[in-house]
């Protein structure tokens, strides 16, 4: 399932969010915690953890200053 953003719009609200913009973060995660949690599911196979996982990966984000990524660091 693919994110319904393009990445640059993906990538702009990610920043946000981690400036504690609670709209933006909102609006990440609205867009973004489906795909990953069926995605964290599938690798896992335990619901239980697959949404631990989530929560952790959210959390992890905020926590780091998310600077994002650029092409030369894919």
């Amino acid at each position: 399932m693919a994110l319904s953003l393009p990445r640059t719009q993906t990538m702009d609200l990610a920043g946000r969010a981690v400036t504690m913009d609670e709209a933006a973060f909102r609006h990440l995660y609205d867009r973004t915690a489906r795909p990953l949690r069926a995605y964290l599911m599938r690798s896992c196979g335990d619901l239980a953890l697959a949404d631990d996982l989530l929560q952790e990966a959210y959390l992890r984000m905020l926590r780091s200053g998310f600077e994002g990524e650029d092409d030369d660091q894919r």
